[in-house]
């Protein structure tokens, strides 16, 4: 009768080595799962970071060396009407300072629509600064953008409000119109640009941001 009743505990109560055994198993394989995702999810996250700060070493450099282009092309136009009619010499021979309103484009050219160029350089610069921002950009061409842009909107403030802009610097030794810090600074940025499309590929090569 013992026996008997031994044998139907047995067969009734459950055999905890098992159930134990299989959930031990199964929450093993958790870890296990949960330590492969997270695994895989730190070199995203790292890249992610790495993006956040990209990004926004991007718009301090930017904004530092658009804002210092503004500010040394704002003073100097301020002050340019000051300079007497004839001229001051700075290196004789070779550069020199003298007063002149431009009504046209860099240099004087397409004289006679300081506002419609002013609408479209506000246009292009907006459109090449949503455009380029979603670039990667190494410091080189972050650093020709950034004069180009500071450029564009120093002379374009000016044939906003004032339908023309001041100019100042004047070279002796060859004839060439007179022209600005802006106008100085969009050159060199465009040069700047060019050289590194032409011959650093390596500064477009982390492509575009998603």
């Amino acid at each position: 009768m013992s026996s008997s009743n031994n044998n139907r505990r047995d067969s009734v109560l459950p055999d905890p080595e098992g159930e134990v055994g299989e959930s031990l198993t199964t929450a093993s394989g958790r870890n296990i799962v949960r330590d492969e995702v997270n695994r895989n999810e730190q070199p995203v996250r790292g890249t992610v970071a790495t993006i956040e700060v990209a990004e926004k070493s991007f718009s301090r450099s930017f904004f530092l060396v658009f804002f210092l282009v503004l500010l040394l092309d704002r003073v100097t136009k301020e002050l340019a009407p000051a300079i007497p009619a004839g001229g001051i010499p700075l290196i004789p021979g070779v550069l020199g300072l003298r007063y002149a309103e431009n009504r046209g484009a860099a240099f004087s050219i397409l004289s006679g629509y300081p506002r419609l160029l002013g609408v479209l350089s506000l246009v292009i610069l907006v459109a090449a600064f949503l455009w380029l921002r979603k670039k990667h950009l190494a410091p080189f061409p972050l650093v020709a953008l950034s004069l180009m842009a500071g450029g564009a909107a120093g002379n374009m403030f000016d044939r906003l409000i004032r339908g023309y802009v001041p100019d100042m610097i004047e070279t002796l030794f060859i004839s060439f119109p007179v022209f600005n810090i802006a106008d100085s600074c969009l050159t060199v940025g465009c040069a700047l640009m060019i050289i590194s499309l032409l011959f650093r590929p390596k500064d477009w090569e982390k492509g575009t941001k998603a």
